[in-house]
């Protein structure tokens, strides 16, 4: 994703879910897309001290690339529904 809009948006996407991370009210399960589904690495948020250091190291340019996103969501629902991590 290297359209500096499209990083824009996910940035404020991020920031206003990180805010309900921060009160406790909410969890981000936050992984970079990747080419493969096998190198997925979910980071789990879930309060201030973890939302602090997830934006310390997030990157808006993390390994470039394409993304199967089809592969890619069909795979996070199975997850999901099998309550896998």
């Amino acid at each position: 994703m290297n359209q500096e809009e499209k990083q824009e948006w996910v940035n404020a996407l991020l920031i206003d879910r990180l805010r309900f991370c921060i009160k406790e009210e909410a969890e981000i399960y936050f992984s970079y897309f990747v080419h493969e589904t096998k190198d997925l690495k979910f980071q789990h948020i879930y309060n201030r001290k973890t939302a602090i250091e997830f934006w310390t190291t997030f990157s808006n340019s993390p390994n470039g690339g394409t993304t199967r996103m089809e592969e890619m969501v069909n795979y996070v629902k199975d997850q999901i529904e099998n309550k896998r991590r």
